[in-house]
């Protein structure tokens, strides 16, 4: 699926199609506002190992959102509902199944990376149109005073980009421009001095991809690209010499999936194959051993969701089950 076709999707939810948006979607959604979410009554449960379980889901149908976790929590940030582009934050308790609202980011935005340093949430990038218009914002969130704070933004402006963390900085990698180009870029930033510095670049530009750190490696996984469409390709990053190192491919090419680490390994979730098939697949790559290994599916197949870890469990939420259609569910694995 191209950029003009994934925003004709969306343009779909927006309100030309609303009632096919999601199972949830005909309820009137609650107010983006500090005030706490409806809660869920029932308590969280752990579920066997390897294994998924159905929880809470979030307050409203929402998709191409950033996520990551600090504290204990999972965040859900920005993101596109069935009322258009959003800056709604939603944070995740498991130890009480809730989601709450947070403080909205200054800048709503969709297509962005999110990711988390010394418990401090970086918000980088997206677009804030349905035309892919890139922009460039660093917005930086501290849970313990529930406030968002501008930080320099990234030296070229990406939607569908990647972002993780290493030795304290920050990394924004690949993803597309304005003019939908997609690039192989890897600019660095550094919070102590709120800048940018050019890295080297992915040996394989593409977007749409997940990336996340193991051991301060980062790893950057599945995609689309220009030239060889939708891969499986697996890069490793290492910031201390600033090189990027080809390992083993995912078994399953695909892009906009999303990606957790649990006990050192890599979990790919979901995604679309090179047909634009929705995928449920889960598959775990070992650095240790430079191998994957398939894990059990997603409940439901799904893309364009949200995917982070917390205590050794995989939080999967959002997205759409199918082309156009909008999901609030969620879900979580223990390996």
């Amino acid at each position: 699926m191209g950029q003009h076709v994934r925003v004709a999707a969306l343009l779909i939810c927006a309100g030309l199609v609303v009632t096919g948006c999601g199972k949830q979607s005909a309820s009137s959604p609650l107010p983006e506002t500090l005030a706490s979410s409806r809660l869920n009554a029932s308590q969280a449960v752990l579920p066997p190992s390897n294994t998924w379980s159905v929880i809470a889901s979030m307050q409203k149908p929402t998709t191409s959102m950033a996520a990551t976790n600090t504290l204990g929590l999972v965040y859900s940030i920005g993101g596109y509902t069935i009322k258009g582009i959003s800056n709604a934050v939603t944070a995740y308790n498991p130890s009480t199944n809730t989601w709450q609202y947070r403080a909205s980011m200054p800048i709503k935005r969709y297509e962005l990376a999110a990711t988390t340093t010394n418990n401090i949430i970086y918000a980088v990038g997206g677009t804030d149109n349905t035309g892919g218009t890139a922009v460039g914002n660093m917005e930086a969130y501290d849970p313990n005073t529930n406030s968002w704070t501008e930080k320099a933004g990234m030296l070229t402006p990406r939607w569908a980009l990647s972002a993780s963390f290493a030795n304290g900085m920050i990394f924004a990698l690949g993803g597309s421009d304005s003019t939908a180009a997609i690039r192989n870029l890897n600019e660095e930033y550094n919070p102590s001095t709120n800048s940018w510095s050019t890295k080297a670049p992915m040996p394989t530009a593409r977007r749409f991809f997940a990336a996340r750190t193991i051991k301060h490696i980062i790893y950057a996984v599945g995609g689309m690209t220009d030239g060889l469409g939708i891969v499986g390709t697996l890069e490793a990053y290492n910031p201390a010499t600033d090189t990027w190192t080809t390992k083993t491919p995912m078994p399953t090419p695909r892009w906009d999936l999303v990606a957790a680490v649990v006990n050192n390994k890599l979990y790919a979730i979901g995604g679309l194959d090179s047909s634009d098939k929705l995928l449920a697949n889960v598959e775990a790559y070992d650095p240790s051993t430079n191998s994957w290994t398939v894990e059990a599916p997603l409940p439901g197949a799904r893309y364009g969701h949200g995917a982070t870890a917390v205590n050794g469990r995989i939080f999967s939420f959002g997205g759409e089950y199918k082309i156009a259609h909008l999901t609030p569910s969620a879900f979580a694995y223990t390996p």
